[in-house]
C-alpha cells in the first residue's frame, strides 16, 4: 500500500484495500487490537477525517502518534489480485493479475475484455 500511495497510485491503493476487506471478511477478522490499529493506519491517507474518529473510538488514541506498519513480506503468500477496473469512476468488472503488475502490461489485455471496451466507446 505504501508504495502505491507514494507513487499516485490510487487505483492500485483502492485494489489494496479490496483485498484487505475481502481477506477480513473471509477470515471474520477482529479489529478491536493491535491488528485494527494498524489496518486504520493504512486506510488513514485516504480518508484522514473518518478513519480519525473511528480510531479515537475505537482505542481512545489519536492515529497521528502511530507510525507506517513494517510489511513482513514472508507473510505475503497470494501471487494474484482481482484488481477491481473502473472506468470513470465507475466499476466495470474485475481483472486477475500478480499482485506486483504495472498497468502498462495489462492494458492491451483490459481492452480486449467486452465490458472494457464497450465502457470506453461510449
Amino acid at each position: 500500500m505504501d508504495n502505491n500511495i507514494s507513487n499516485l497510485s490510487l487505483n492500485k491503493y483502492i485494489a489494496n484495500i479490496f483485498t484487505l476487506f475481502n481477506y477480513m471478511e473471509k477470515n471474520q477478522t477482529d479489529i478491536h487490537n493491535d491488528l485494527g490499529k494498524k489496518i486504520l493506519i493504512c486506510l488513514y491517507p485516504l480518508f484522514p477525517s473518518f478513519i480519525d474518529k473511528i480510531f479515537t473510538q475505537l482505542f481512545e488514541e489519536k492515529i497521528e502518534k502511530y507510525n507506517w506498519p513494517e510489511v513482513d513480506k514472508s507473510f505475503i503468500k497470494e501471487k494474484n489480485i482481482d484488481l477491481p477496473i473502473q472506468i470513470n469512476g465507475k466499476f466495470v468488472t474485475t481483472y486477475q493479475t500478480q499482485i506486483d503488475y504495472e498497468i502498462n502490461d495489462i492494458y492491451d489485455n483490459l481492452i480486449n475484455i467486452s465490458k472494457v471496451s464497450e465502457k470506453i466507446k461510449k
